[in-house]
């Protein structure tokens, strides 16, 4: 055998090794599958989510990022949910119940964010910038042939949904934003986060200065400092991690990181010359809901930009989730589930695009507002909703931590089933025996 042949023989081995590593890790079952996402992240009353659970298939798309998926992407439309920190894709599991599944509108995908999941190996420390992780989302829709997505981002997963609106723009039908704001800035002036190293961590709040800390030193103990009022608190998230795990501050340490700095990793637009804080631009014609629950994080300006937006697109507005914290998604289910369902069926009446926008309705009866179209409506007690598109939320000093933690519905579950995990890993399989395949090949 030739050099250029062992050469090609061992990356075929390493690429081999990795994938068994996978399969031999979930062969027996997906943690955040069958630990999370019924004991942390379901809350929904009366309903079911052991029988939801049996229907979740864990998978491998794109580049290697683990997924949890449900219905069929070949007849339904497609909504991709991206999670943040410190979360898990499971945190989509309200969501899961409302809209996915064949007997539902959508066919959902909800990727892990790279060292997101206790289940997989570590990555390589090149893979842990934006651009790598933009890339590895990017790659599980171009596996699944993904089109006119319903695009749902949360905390974290804003920055890196915006970069991915602004790079493939034409992927997306529609995106509905949770808790963090596209633009921040003062005076008319956005602000974007040019990143200088260390004087600027200085400048973040304690809570994002720990995580960078805590990704920096590899300490798992620091990085629970953070995450006393989170859902997953207790989780382990990361891979090899006691807890949630230091290496999920790595999001983190990419604000401030200068090798590069994060606007210039792929972005060739001068730094004056963008429009919102996360993104250079956004389309005209891209509607975007967004809703959102802590005052901490809001921007005036962004309020202001939807409403613009909302000029040009008919569509983009906002919306307050009472009676929550950041986790809206958990703490106030029906009601995230009922805007989101009110505002994709609005849309789908107006356009005739489908038959009836009965299809989308909450499939649990609860009172609330079933109309945002005046802007000034007041706050709805009984359903814990406030739709104000002059609210101006000038609170951007309080701590994290001072947000009480809220109680949790859960449902226990003792797991997926065998036929579930079975066929989570069957795509796992094929391409394991495939890889041996053509290593016997060159071998021979």
């Amino acid at each position: 055998m030739s050099l250029k042949s062992w050469k090609q023989l061992r990356v075929l081995l390493i690429i081999g090794f990795y994938y068994l590593t996978i399969l031999i890790t979930t062969a027996n079952g997906d943690t955040v599958l069958d630990d999370q996402f019924c004991q942390i992240y379901y809350t929904l009353e009366g309903g079911d989510c052991e029988a939801l659970r049996s229907t979740v298939r864990s998978e491998v798309r794109g580049n290697g990022t683990p997924t949890l998926e449900l219905g069929n992407k070949d007849t339904q439309p497609a909504m991709v949910f991206l999670h943040g920190w410190p979360d898990t894709s499971a945190l989509w599991a309200n969501q899961f119940e409302e809209f996915c599944g064949e007997e539902k509108e959508f066919f959902c995908v909800a990727p892990s964010w790279i060292d997101f999941h206790p289940d997989y190996p570590l990555a390589d420390e090149s893979k842990l910038f934006f651009s790598a992780q933009r890339e590895d989302f990017h790659a599980v829709i171009e596996d699944l042939n993904l089109k006119d997505i319903t695009f749902v981002i949360f905390d974290f997963a804003v920055m890196i949904g915006s970069q991915m609106i602004y790079f493939y723009p034409d992927l997306f039908k529609q995106v509905i934003v949770m808790d963090i704001p596209m633009i921040g800035g003062v005076n008319g002036t956005v602000y974007v986060n040019e990143p200088y190293g260390d004087e600027m961590i200085k400048t973040l709040l304690p809570y994002q200065q720990n995580n960078i800390d805590a990704f920096l030193t590899d300490d798992d103990e620091v990085m629970m400092h953070s995450t006393n009022t989170t859902p997953c608190a207790d989780c382990r998230i990361a891979p090899n991690a006691s807890g949630v795990g230091a290496r999920t501050g790595w999001p983190y340490y990419n604000l401030v990181r200068t090798d590069p700095t994060w606007t210039s990793d792929g972005f060739d637009v001068p730094l004056d010359e963008w429009e919102l804080s996360m993104m250079p631009s956004y389309p005209d014609d891209l509607p975007l809901l967004y809703l959102y629950a802590s005052e901490i994080f809001q921007s005036p300006m962004f309020f202001e930009w939807i409403d613009k937006q909302g000029d040009n697109d008919g569509r983009s507005s906002y919306m307050k989730i009472d009676d929550s914290d950041h986790w809206m998604g958990i703490r106030q289910p029906m009601v995230v589930n009922n805007k989101i369902a009110e505002w994709i069926a609005a849309a789908l009446s107006t356009t005739n695009e489908t038959s009836s926008s009965s299809d989308l309705s909450p499939s649990n009866n609860v009172d609330v507002a079933t109309t945002d179209t005046d802007p000034t409506t007041d706050t709805d007690s009984t359903s814990a909703v406030t739709s104000n598109n002059n609210n101006t939320i000038t609170d951007q000093t309080a701590s994290p931590s001072s947000v009480p933690k809220e109680e949790v519905f859960s449902s226990s579950g003792s797991g997926s089933s065998t036929t579930t995990v079975l066929g989570s890993i069957s795509s796992k399989v094929l391409l394991f025996v495939s890889i041996n395949i053509v290593i016997s090949a060159y071998i021979k």
